[in-house]
This record gives structure tokens, C-alpha cells and sequence, in this order.
């Protein structure tokens, strides 16, 4: 999603995008004092008009307050909107990451998501063995063959035990979330039954997602970022191997994590 950005609006249109937004504001009232907003609306020149000095650090002072309220006011809307990571304000499961011994499991998994190439579906083959943290090696997956495969699972697995963490290498996602939800030591988020749950998954966590029924399909990601607000709406950002796309997103409305290849059944971190 782009970043609004001071350089490249109008400070006017900047003032009237911000305002409409949709940011589940829904008072009358302006977010900008009258003043401010006149303001805004008035010193803005085409570039190559000058004026003289002493004015112009006027209004330059001027703006920066009126840029502050402006942001400070937009801060307050955002939790509902899913917008620029400019200006939202995440939820606090944000700010704690999973980690053991030998540092967090989203700086592994994205060195190993950097590492990863397309094969065979999709990108699915780690092209060289990673350098080893707490005495384990993420090992590469040799030939662009079916059973070099680099699973979904292996992402999680290899990115919990370089942090010294001992998650067992388990291939299956169902056979590895129900290993999760009974582990010393491990957490276990039922979003299944409780989709509020959600509120309780930090950046690290195994998002686990399953098709129902006779034949279903699987898949896992490591949760790369989450915020979610009190509303239960928000966005996930994920990596992924044996995926089309490394990094994914994914919205979060009125609890519901939308946009997933299969349903979301529940989350493993520690």
C-alpha cells in the first residue's frame, strides 16, 4: 500500500485525502481546528513561486503544526482501516516476538524466505545450506526434485531449532499442529474455537490452515507481523516457503482472517 508522502501531494488534497480516508471517523466534527485547516488550504503554491523569507519561515512553522495534528489526529482512526504502516497504530502482539537462545523467528525465517527459489510449485527450494545457529543447519534441498521439496513445515521447523528452539521435523501440517497444542514449553492458539484468540498471536507464531473433510489440504506460514485492534479488524503479514509468493498479507475483518488458501485453525508459538 502506498505511503502518503509530503513531497508528492498537495498539502490541500494531503489534508482532504487524510480526512477521507475511511478510517471509521464518523463524526461531523473536523479532525483539523478551522484554523489549521484554512491553513493548509491557503499557503499551498505551485512549486517556483517566491515570497519573501521571513514569511515563508512563517509559514513553514505554521505547517509543520498543522502537519502534526493532522497525523496525531489520523493516528487515533486507523485501527479499523488496515492502512499505510505509516500511520496505523498496531496492536502491542506487535511488539513481542517469538526468540530462544540464538535470537527471534522471524529474522530466521526471512533468511531463509531470501534463499528460497522457484520450483517446482512455487517456491519451494532452498538453493544452499544456511550457516548453523545453536548447532543446527537449515540444510538445502539439492535438485529440483518432488523430494527436494522444501515443505511449508520446513520453514517452520528450521526457523524455531536456528534459535534454539525444538520444534521435531514433522512434513505433515496437521500431524505438526497437533504436536503444538499438547508441547511443554510450546503455546497453542485455538483460533478455531474462539476466534478472538486471535488477539492473544505474537510475530513468530506458525499459522496453521486446513481445508475440512476426506482429502483436505494444508498449509502453514510463519507470522511475520499482526496487529490487530479492539474491534478484531487488522492485518497479518506472513512469510511462506512452497507458497506462489514468499510474503504474503492477509486482512483481518471482525475477527475473521480473510484472503487464506485454506482455513485458518490455529496458531503455534512459545
Amino acid at each position: 500500500m502506498e505511503r502518503l508522502s509530503s513531497e508528492s501531494h498537495n498539502p490541500n488534497q494531503l489534508s482532504s485525502d487524510i480526512l477521507n480516508a475511511g478510517f471509521g471517523y464518523s463524526s461531523n466534527e473536523p479532525l483539523l481546528s478551522k484554523e489549521n485547516k484554512d491553513f493548509v488550504e491557503k499557503t499551498w503554491e505551485p512549486s517556483g513561486k517566491r515570497e519573501p523569507k521571513q514569511e515563508k519561515q512563517k509559514k513553514t512553522r505554521r505547517g509543520r503544526r498543522a502537519l502534526a495534528t493532522i497525523v496525531a489526529a489520523t493516528t487515533l482512526f486507523t485501527g479499523a482501516a488496515g492502512i499505510s504502516e505509516a500511520v496505523a497504530s498496531p496492536h502491542k502482539n506487535s511488539a513481542t516476538e517469538v526468540a530462544g537462545p540464538c535470537g527471534n523467528v522471524v529474522d530466521q525465517a526471512n533468511r531463509i524466505a531470501n534463499h528460497l527459489v522457484i520450483g517446482g510449485q512455487g517456491w519451494d527450494k532452498l538453493t544452499e545450506s544456511l550457516p548453523s545457529y545453536c548447532g543446527y543447519t537449515a540444510r538445502a534441498t539439492g535438485r529440483y526434485t518432488y523430494a527436494g521439496q522444501y515443505w511449508c513445515t520446513k520453514l517452520i521447523y528450521d526457523s524455531y531449532n536456528l534459535v534454539g528452539l525444538k520444534v521435531p521435523k514433522y512434513e505433515g501440517v496437521i500431524s505438526m499442529r497437533q504436536w503444538w497444542q499438547h508441547a511443554s514449553g510450546f503455546k497453542y492458539v485455538n483460533y478455531e474455537q474462539n476466534k478472538q484468540n486471535i488477539y492473544n498471536v505474537h510475530p513468530g507464531y506458525a499459522m496453521f490452515m486446513e481445508d475440512p473433510g476426506p482429502g483436505q489440504k494444508q498449509h502453514v506460514a510463519v507470522i511475520n507481523t499482526i496487529w490487530v485492534d479492539g474491534t478484531g479488524n487488522g492485518q497479518i503479514n506472513t512469510i511462506e516457503a512452497n507458497a506462489n509468493r514468499r510474503w504474503k498479507s492477509y486482512s483481518v475483518r471482525h475477527w475473521q482472517v480473510q484472503g487464506t488458501v485454506h482455513a485458518v485453525k490455529g496458531f503455534g508459538g512459545a
